[in-house]
């Protein structure tokens, strides 16, 4: 069941009888984006900008950033920012996706989701959102489970939509042994819908809490929702570079791994890089030289070497040379990274 419901009656940004802790997305707000504020012409799938936010293309073009919400806007409440998804080229099944870790995180029952948003349509005039139980891979898990669509209508206008799911009973199921089980929402334009028109989502205020009642939004701190999103992606990188960033000897002042010289040529030397929360699991390293160049690292007068991340754990990894690097004795060694442990 889905309702848009009169703004003015939600109440402005209190929470409903002080509770904490009920809303089940990260970054439900929009506050955090590690990866970059804006992407262009997109046609492949990932996690692109706004953290815990993985873009399925499904065949669609599209560009994605980050929105200030009009300060002062009393019609949406006390958001700051906001995703915009605007597809230029259509197709079905195109759209964002949430993925809540571990599939029983999500209790049976009724859960209630709720957001606001605005945009243009796909052609059929409506997004379907659904709702997906995967319980992993590996060791013969049991096949995902696909609850009925619910269909969204934009206008203009910002609307708060509330939309009650039943969550099946996973009684009698098999988790796979990656554990890397989850509950996914998407948005997407529907799936008899293939026309390659454009549309627009503006979205946020993303809430997904137990029982049937929609209570107003759970704001959190930046910096406590910064915290849960590096469990799932961090970087050595300050916040506001974007990985990859080329060309700014100021990237380095996000480096891991400073090794000193050791005064003897064509010896490899060994750094750590530490994340700054313990990750959901051993995460996959990128390593890159200062000007963006990934799979290498720097060194002195910003020269540049290969470089390899092993040793790999939840906590942190070792970098070191993949080839010979030769020291001197004020030379110093950096490698700015990413790690991902994204669903």
């Amino acid at each position: 069941m889905s309702r848009a419901r009169d703004l003015a009656d939600l109440g402005g940004s209190a929470d409903a009888g002080g509770l904490t802790g009920r809303n089940l997305i990260i970054n439900g707000a929009f506050q955090c984006w590690q990866r970059s504020i804006s992407v262009s012409s997109q046609t492949d799938s990932g996690y692109k900008t706004a953290d815990r936010w993985y873009t399925n293309a499904s065949g669609g073009t599209y560009n994605q950033s980050q929105q200030t919400v009009t300060l002062g806007d009393s019609t949406i409440g006390d958001f700051k920012y906001f995703l915009r998804h605007e597809v230029t080229t259509g197709d079905d099944f195109t759209g964002i996706l949430y993925r809540i870790e571990d599939v029983q995180s999500v209790p049976e029952g009724t859960v209630t989701l709720s957001f606001y948003a605005k945009g243009t349509n796909p052609n059929s005039g409506h997004f379907e959102m659904i709702a997906r139980q995967d319980f992993g891979t590996g060791g013969s898990p049991s096949s995902d489970v696909i609850q009925t669509a619910q269909d969204v209508t934009l206008t203009s206008s910002w609307q708060r939509f509330e939309l009650q799911i039943t969550v099946p009973s996973i009684s009698g199921k098999t988790l796979g042994t990656d554990g890397n089980s989850y509950y996914q929402l998407q948005f997407t334009q529907p799936s008899d819908d293939d026309s390659s028109d454009a549309w627009t989502l503006d979205i946020t205020g993303v809430q997904l809490e137990v029982g049937q009642t929609a209570t107003p939004f759970e704001h959190r701190s930046f910096g406590d929702e910064l915290t849960r999103c590096q469990r799932y992606f961090c970087k050595s990188y300050n916040y506001d570079i974007a990985p990859g960033a080329s060309g700014s000897i100021n990237n380095l002042k996000g480096a891991a791994a400073v090794s000193g010289g050791t005064s003897t040529a064509n010896r490899p030397f060994w750094s750590a890089g530490q994340y700054p929360v313990i990750m959901r699991s051993e995460p996959t390293i990128v390593l890159y030289h200062y000007d963006g160049t990934s799979g290498k690292i720097t060194g002195s007068a910003f020269a540049t070497y290969d470089g390899s991340a092993v040793n790999i754990g939840d906590r942190g990894f070792n970098i070191h040379p993949t080839g010979n690097v030769s020291n001197s004795d004020d030379e110093d060694h950096y490698a700015i990274f990413t790690a991902s442990a994204e669903l």
